[in-house]
């Protein structure tokens, strides 16, 4: 009887041991989970692992675009554009926040209307095309066409083709902090004539420029003319 004691005052002696040690796994394991969630461990041991064993790290790619690169984002790009869709437009490119400013005000402060985007043939990452729209202001509508072109480049932050934007892809005559504005002109226009009746332009005259300038400031509203509409380039600071 004394040895059953015993043996049975060492089993359960050794059960606590056990129980333990349970935990002491259940814990460990929380642990490790926690350590997952909040940085880590896996992606990190993953990597090292990676390296270890000589496989290849995935990495931004740094290469030229191809030309069917260029071709897609520079289509994506004119694409969204035509149709208004000024988030998508800025999306393709690597600078969205002035994209987005100066394409909005390209239909809000330009009064630019029914774009029409005809890409060109591209010479390696440029890509040529031509632009058509409606200048409407008030009762006034005036047809707009002009060439302009993008360049498409590698963004090294992401590795993604986009177009490597500058105003001058809205419009060649525009610089970096520029944008299109259309109003009306200062003054009526008035029409001058010769002796025979014959209409004396700054076409036919140059020398003529400042003479019919200001026959304009000075009888234009006297002679029941209307101020013209201009579309302007407006100089960033």
């Amino acid at each position: 009887m004394g040895k059953r004691r015993r043996v049975e005052e060492q089993r359960s002696k050794r059960r606590p041991a056990v129980v333990g040690g349970m935990i002491a796994v259940v814990v460990g394991g929380a642990g490790l989970g926690v350590y997952a969630l909040y940085g880590g461990g896996a992606a990190a041991d993953e990597g090292s692992a990676a390296a270890a064993n000589g496989r290849q790290v995935p990495r931004v790619r740094a290469d030229p675009p191809s030309a069917t690169e260029a071709k897609s984002t520079a289509a994506r790009f004119l694409s969204a554009w035509q149709q208004g869709k000024v988030t998508g437009a800025a999306a393709a490119t690597d600078d969205s926040a002035a994209a987005t400013a100066l394409l909005t005000g390209y239909t809000k402060d330009a009064r630019i209307t029914g774009v029409t985007l005809t890409a060109g043939t591209p010479s390696g990452t440029k890509v040529p095309f031509s632009v058509k729209g409606t200048v409407k202001y008030k009762s006034v509508s005036k047809p707009l066409t002009y060439d302009s072109a993008l360049t498409v480049v590698r963004n090294p932050e992401n590795g993604k083709a986009q177009v490597d934007w500058h105003a001058s892809v809205v419009h060649p005559d525009l610089q970096d902090g520029d944008t299109l504005v259309t109003g009306e002109s200062g003054t009526p226009p008035v029409k001058a004539v010769d002796s025979k009746g014959g209409e004396l332009t700054v076409a036919k005259y140059p020398s003529l420029a400042p003479v019919l300038d200001g026959l304009r400031e000075k009888y234009g509203k006297k002679a029941g003319g209307k101020a013209g509409v201009e579309l302007q380039v407006v100089r960033g600071k």
